[in-house]
């Protein structure tokens, strides 16, 4: 056993049950938090002077810092074979960090955090009638349900919510405003926190005029990686369709008509927007897609979808089907594996370490039609968008939600997990406003 003691007294005793059993060790030193009104936190090695692996207790009155497999020079006490060297540091906590300590409980309280929090989403008050007629708008209503699935209170309006901010009830509530990146509304609700959304890169749907509406200090989400300047997978809030949903859609349709063999249908969406020069290839027999068409025509009546829009979500849903063949027309300068990352899903392959991965199912260009003609390919599709569909919603809601809370607390200089401010991709032009 290890007393451990300093100008706070008697802080825990560590019982090495198993000499060198790290886990072990971290949580003895749990315990040992507890007794000194702290919390422990890992420190990676190279922290605090020493090579070693290590932890620290952070207190009220102090951190005190373990390491072990030091230096042999270093001098230290312990009751084992092998050295552990513990060393307390007098120094007190600044009030950031202070306040950061007491908020962790309540981040990990769901229950205080939904009777806490209010969701406001800019976007349609009204649902839509199919949820591929408009990527963006189909997002924000997804994240509206998501919301309220996790037992939050969400709202989706156009309008600035000035009757909820008003109401006795919601005094004390976390007001989170969500605006999508073509939003131009200030809504200056006092202590609400904004967030910006960017569904889509500026300047491709919303011009860069809208920066000169945004505070410095709004928090910025990116729907993926490459809806933003130098975006990393940790700053993404997505939500997208349950892939399921997308197939069964797709099986409404009926028995192969005759005119289906060889029929090409082609869809230009913002394809022009994200194409320098784009050089239309599909034949002259070949019919325009319209977004108003019932879903399952699609799949019914065509044996081809070419896609002049890299990113729309009609291309993920025919190539589910695994009856209709999904082609994308190329960016020029990207290959396959390019492209793949700059969607929604290659956010999930960056996260998961797997950026080399193909994406099944989907020829990027005619020439790689030969390549997804398996069978199998829908299926494999489908598991790869199940994966990502639950790292969405698991993992990217629940960190967003973190820092909302973060932001309002903690005030603009809070550490956050995920979130970054307008400042730190678009300052120049955004407004100079706090």
């Amino acid at each position: 056993q290890l007393y451990l003691w300093g100008h706070v007294g008697i802080v825990g005793i560590l019982s090495l049950f198993q000499q060198g059993n790290q886990n072990l060790i971290a949580m003895e030193l749990d315990k040992g938090a507890k007794a000194f009104q702290g919390t422990l936190r890992h420190c990676p090695p190279g922290t605090l002077s020493h090579p070693g692996i290590g932890y620290t207790l952070f207190g009220r009155s102090g951190r005190l810092h373990w390491w072990f497999d030091p230096p042999r020079t270093r001098s230290g006490l312990s009751g084992a074979t092998r050295p552990f060297w513990f060393v307390e540091e007098p120094v007190l906590q600044d009030k950031q960090q202070q306040q950061e300590n007491a908020l962790d409980g309540f981040l990990n309280n769901q229950t205080a955090l939904q009777s806490t929090m209010y969701f406001h989403i800019f976007g349609g008050d009204k649902p839509l009638s199919s949820p591929l007629v408009c990527d963006g708008c189909t997002a924000l209503e997804l994240l509206h349900d998501t919301l309220q699935s996790m037992g939050f209170d969400s709202k989706i309006d156009r309008h600035c919510p000035w009757s909820v901010h008003n109401q006795n009830s919601n005094a004390t509530k976390i007001m989170v405003l969500i605006h999508p990146e073509t939003g131009k509304i200030k809504c200056d609700i006092p202590n609400a926190v904004h967030v910006r959304w960017m569904l889509a890169p500026l300047g491709v749907i919303a011009s860069r005029r809208v920066l000169t509406r945004w505070r410095r200090n709004d928090l910025v989400f990116h729907y993926s990686t490459a809806t933003g300047p130098n975006v990393t997978h940790e700053n993404v809030l997505q939500v997208f369709q349950d892939p399921t949903h997308l197939v069964e859609m797709g099986s409404t349709s009926t028995t192969t008509t005759t005119s289906k063999k060889n029929a090409t249908a082609w869809f230009l969406g913002n394809g022009a927007r994200f194409h320098k020069n784009l050089n239309m290839t599909h034949t002259t027999n070949a019919k325009e897609w319209d977004i108003s068409y019932q879903p399952n025509l699609l799949i019914q009546d065509y044996s081809y979808f070419l896609s002049y829009d890299p990113y729309s979500f009609w291309t993920w849903f025919v190539a589910l089907s695994g009856k209709t063949i999904s082609i994308v027309h190329p960016l020029e300068g990207f290959d396959k594996v390019d492209w793949g990352l700059s969607t929604f899903y290659g956010s999930y392959l960056q996260a998961m370490g797997k950026v080399d991965d193909d994406i099944p199912g989907i020829a990027y260009g005619t020439e790689d039609i030969p390549n997804v003609q398996s069978s199998q390919q829908s299926q494999q599709l489908l598991w790869k968008l199940q994966r990502a569909h639950a790292w969405a919603r698991n993992v990217t809601v629940p960190r967003f939600i973190r820092d909302c809370v973060r932001s309002h607390r903690l005030g603009p200089h809070a550490s956050l997990e995920a979130g970054k401010r307008v400042a730190d991709y678009y300052g120049d032009a955004a407004m100079k406003q706090q």
